[in-house]
């Protein structure tokens, strides 16, 4: 077992790393589909502005409250 699973009689859960504060909306608008990566795995300023010129792709800071 990793060190991110737990085994409790029989049964596995797995434990999910925190997401990030930023967050991209890939399809659809505000009810498409939005993804969030694990904290301190999101992309640098370079990144977000090159998906955003190349692909149309917007990334926001939207912080979990």
């Amino acid at each position: 077992m990793s060190e991110r699973t737990v085994s409790f009689a029989g049964h596995i859960f797995l434990a999910n790393p925190p997401p990030s504060d930023w967050e991209c909306r890939l399809i659809g608008g505000p009810h498409g589909v939005v993804f969030r990566p694990a904290k301190g795995c999101e992309p640098n300023a370079f990144h977000r502005l090159m998906q955003r010129l190349a692909f149309g792709i917007k990334w926001r800071r939207n912080p979990i409250s």
